[in-house]
């Protein structure tokens, strides 16, 4: 398989659908409900949460959470680390 160019990635990346339109997997309610979706999925678990907003709180839930933006989540339990946080917990 030849390498991908530049243009070819930027292609293939755009007709993507973005991750809000996506509910996590084996959570699909119909509803368009993102947030509900998370905390469905996440409530009762130790979770690793990343997300642009923070407005999904999921019920009894522990781990660490990744957000861009404050909400909700900031108070649910879960431990709330940084981009380089994350970046060196993962390498």
């Amino acid at each position: 398989m030849p390498p991908e160019d530049t243009a070819a990635f930027a292609r293939r990346i755009r007709t993507l659908r973005t991750p809000d339109a996506e509910e996590p997997h084996g959570t699909e309610s119909g509803d368009g409900d993102g947030v509900a979706a998370v905390e469905r999925a996440a409530a009762g678990k130790r979770v690793l949460l990343a997300v642009v907003n923070g407005d999904a709180a999921p019920e009894k839930v522990s781990g660490t959470v990744y957000r861009l933006l404050p909400g909700p989540v900031d108070g649910c339990g879960l431990d709330r680390v940084a981009a380089g946080d994350l970046v060196a917990a993962l390498g």
